[in-house]
C-alpha cells in the first residue's frame, strides 16, 4: 500500500479536496483554488485539527476517503460547484491529470451518505 493509500488509525478532522480542471483553459481553472485550501490547512492546524488536502479526485477515490482511508469529519469541496452533467447541475470532480469528471448528483450523495463519521459537507 503506498503512502497516499495507507489506512489511518484516527480519522482527520478536515479533508480538503481541491478539483481544479486546469485542462480546460483560463475560463474554467480556479486560480486561487490551492490559495484558498493552503489558508484553511494552516488555520485548521493552528488549531490542533488533523488535516489531509487533495489536488485532484474522483469519485472512486472520493468514496475511498471518506469511507475507509481518511475518513474525515468535514469535507471541503475547492472546485466547480456549478458544471452541468446531463442537465443537472453537478460537482467538477478532476482526475490526477487535472481533466474535469463530471458526476451525477446522485452519485455524489451516494459517496457522501455512505461516510461513516462525516458530519459536514463544505461546496
Amino acid at each position: 500500500m503506498s503512502a497516499a493509500k495507507r489506512l489511518r488509525t484516527a480519522p482527520v478532522d478536515l479533508l480538503i479536496v481541491v478539483c481544479n480542471p486546469t485542462r480546460l483553459g483560463p475560463k474554467f481553472t480556479l486560480p486561487k483554488a490551492k490559495e484558498e485550501a493552503d489558508a484553511v490547512e494552516k488555520l485548521a492546524k493552528k488549531h490542533g485539527k488533523r488535516v489531509e488536502v487533495r489536488y485532484s479526485c474522483t469519485a472512486k477515490e472520493l468514496r475511498e476517503l471518506l469511507a475507509e482511508e481518511v475518513r474525515p469529519r468535514i469535507l471541503l469541496f475547492i472546485g466547480h460547484a456549478d458544471a452541468k452533467y446531463k442537465g443537472e447541475f453537478t460537482l467538477g470532480f478532476t482526475d490526477p491529470s487535472e481533466n474535469l469528471e463530471l458526476l451525477l448528483p446522485e452519485t455524489i450523495t451516494e459517496v457522501v451518505s455512505n461516510a461513516p463519521i462525516l458530519k459536514l459537507v463544505v461546496f
